[in-house]
This record gives structure tokens, sequence and C-alpha cells, in this order.
């Protein structure tokens, strides 16, 4: 049934993409997207072989794009640059694999490593794709969005909590013994949204924070709102001169935060207390070192003196002790969960090189400097409990920040009311 389902989707994307080709319309696009249940408890279902059924959506876009490119004669610098840069990145690792760090890989795990790179990748693609016909952050379509999100956020955390839909569909021991959150690919939507109108100074009503919130709570991912915090606090000290203002600022937000907060422990007691427990200190020091980073230093164990410099090699894997219990996946991962001590086991200090081709993207997209520095920040504390480049989200993100922009200060100041919808 998963494969069907599977190859149903796959083609409701080519659809997808061959109708963009035409109208270059992406509200259908991201609208089914966010309102699909695309969650790790439901891989089987939308994602075989590496390949998330979206993906065929942008391959579309991207291909045709460059093929259109070529045609004309017309490629960006900055392509030609990253894609050199990256092809000859994965070669040198191919070949150091084979000459100072041998080891029997799999197709499957070399592919898990080459995908982050050619999505990135593409990443600089589709700020060529969308730079002539990006939408701005002020459009109607972006509310609707917003809201079919946060309808489809409640509706599937309550199957997903209150069914045996889950224990119908996996047989994952995870999925058996601990609480499902869920975490759509939409909730990286309305972050992104958050983060525009906070760059512009544009103030978020009470409707906008319950539609943005709500589905972050849900996905109860603790670093998320760790991040969203830093971010908030971070430009209300760059945009405020005036104490006062500052206090009011603070105030405010923290006061509609906590109307969201309330509404959502109501709901479900195990989300309540994983929100809390971020304010365990020892807790947080604990699953931190002794878990999350643990997989990091037993791996050191294991280096040569030129593994310090270079890595272990593309294609490595990581032995993750808590996932003995869950016979559907493997021990050893691609990933541990975080970023830079993934890259680092991988590539030694050239993971940096590849680090700054993440943020270099930021930079690139038509937006305001704050906005890029904001994404910095948020990507780079996310980069601390996970491997974001890995994430099946991560294209979609991609696409998003490519297409999305405030087009003009009007389009900034004057957002559409959500009597629309």
């Amino acid at each position: 049934m998963s494969t069907v389902i599977f190859f149903l989707l796959l083609l409701l994307y080519v659809s997808l993409g061959v109708k963009f080709l035409g109208d270059k319309n992406i509200f259908y696009f991201l609208i089914i997207t966010c309102i699909f249940p695309f969650t790790s408890a439901l891989t089987n279902f939308h994602t075989h072989y590496q390949i998330s059924v979206y993906y065929i959506f942008v391959f579309i876009i991207v291909l045709m794009h460059v093929l259109h490119s070529l045609l004309k004669n017309k490629i960006e610098k900055t392509i030609i640059y990253v894609g050199l840069f990256l092809l000859v990145f994965i070669f040198f690792f191919l070949v150091y694999d084979v000459f100072l760090n041998p080891k029997n890989l799999s197709v499957i795990d070399l592919l898990k490593d080459i995908k982050p790179l050619l999505f990135l990748f593409f990443g600089f693609i589709l700020l060529d794709v969308f730079k002539n016909s990006q939408i701005s952050w002020g459009a109607p379509i972006v509310k609707k969005i917003l809201f079919y999100n946060f309808i489809a956020s409640i509706f599937w955390f309550v199957i997903f909590n209150n069914t045996a839909f889950v224990s119908f569909v996996t047989n994952d021991g995870y999925y058996q013994i601990n609480e499902t959150r869920y975490s759509s690919l939409g909730s990286s939507f309305v972050i992104f949204y958050f983060i525009a109108n906070l760059s512009i100074n544009k103030k978020i009503n009470k409707k906008e924070l319950l539609y943005i919130f709500s589905p972050l709570f849900l996905a109860g991912n603790r670093t998320i709102f760790f991040a969203l915090a830093v971010v908030y606090l971070g430009n209300v000290l760059l945009s405020t001169k005036d104490v006062l203002k500052l206090l009011k600022k603070f105030f405010g937000f923290g006061l509609g935060l906590l109307f969201i907060i309330l509404g959502i422990f109501s709901f479900n007691e195990k989300l309540q207390n994983r929100v809390m427990s971020m304010f365990n200190y020892d807790l947080v020091i604990k699953q931190l070192f002794s878990n999350r980073f643990s997989p990091f230093f037993e791996e050191l164990l294991t280096f040569k003196w030129y593994n310090y410099f270079f890595g272990k090699g593309i294609g490595e894997t990581i032995y993750i002790p808590w996932f003995v219990y869950r016979e559907n996946i493997k021990n050893f991962n691609s990933t541990m969960d975080n970023i830079y001590l993934t890259l680092y086991i991988k590539y030694g200090i050239f993971s940096f090189l590849l680090l700054s081709i993440v943020y270099l993207f930021f930079f690139k997209l038509k937006s305001n400097k704050r906005n890029k520095y904001l994404l910095c920040i948020y990507f780079l504390i996310m980069g601390l409990t996970t491997a974001f480049m890995y994430q099946t989200k991560f294209l979609l993100e991609l696409v998003i920040l490519s297409a999305f922009t405030f087009k003009s200060v009007q389009d900034s100041s004057s957002v559409n009311s959500f009597s629309s919808l």
C-alpha cells in the first residue's frame, strides 16, 4: 500500500511541476506540501530510496531552467562557481576514500552525503528561477497557506495521538513507546514568515501568532523555540533605541505567546512536559553531551592523525546507540544531531567550506540585510541539535527562501487581512 501511495504522490508532484512550467504558480505545490502529513512516522509513504515525492517538482523546474539557460548560453556565474566547487569537493573526497580511508561504502550511504550538496547547488539555481517572479510575504496566498497549515497541523496531531492510525501504518518501536508529535514541512514556511516580518519590524497580530506558533508547539521541537527566541530578541535589540518601547515589545510578544502556550498545554500533557523540560538546565546538559553528542566523541576515538584534517570521508556512517531498539533503522546513521559535528566527522576542517556555501546562499537572497542576518542566526542555532542539510525539508526551505520576499516598502508595511480567507 505504501508503494502505491508513494507513486500516486509522485505523479501528483510531476503534474504540479509541469503546471509550474506553464503558469509559474507555486501556490498549489506549497499548499499540498504543507497540509500533507510528510512526517517521519509516515516515511514509507512519501520517501523511497532517499527520494521524497516533492523532490520531483523541484527536479523538473531546476532541470528545465538549466536547459533553458544553456540554450540561451546565459548561466549565472555564481551557479557555475558553486557547481564547480561542489563537484571538485565530491571528487576529492571520493579519491580520498579510495587511497587514505578505504572502507566498504554502500551506494545508499554515498547518496545520503551527496544529496545535501546537490540540493545546495539547486538552491542557487532556484534563486535564478525565481529572481523575476518572487512572491511578496504580504500576498494573500501567504495568509491562505498559514491558515491551511494551521488547520492541517491540528487535524493530523489529533489523528496521530487519539487514534490507532500511527500503529496501523508503522511498526517502528519509537512511535510505539513515545508520544507522536506532528511536525509537517509547513513548519518551515511559518518560521520564515515570522522571521521575514521581524526583519521589517512589522507588527504580528494575535491571529498570525496563533497560526505561526500552534503548529510549532505541536511539533514540540525545543531547539526551534530557543532559536526563534534568540532571533526575536536579537531583532528587538537591533531595532529599538527607546528602552520603554523595548520593554513594551517584550511584554506584548510574551503575553501573546503565553496565551498560545497555555492553550497548547491544556491540549496535550505530554507536549507540556516536553516543552517544560527546556527549563531544566541539568537535563538539557545531560541530553546534549551524554546523549546527542556522545557519537561524536566515540568517532574521535577511531580517528587517525589525518582524519582530524580531512575527516573520515564521504559516505561515512556514525554509530547511534539509541537506534538499537528500532528494528527498521540501522544503528549506523549518516548523521548525528548536530550539523557541525556531522560534517567534521566526514570532511574535517573542510567542512567549514561547505558551511560557508550554505551561508553564502542566505546572503544571495533578494531580501533586506537584517532578514539575511536573522536567517543565519536561526540556522546557526538549529545546527546545534539537527543536521538540517540532511533533513527532508531542506530542499523545500531553499524553495521557500528563493520564492518569497518583501517586494517593496508598501508590501512590507501593509499586509492583507485574514478576512480574505
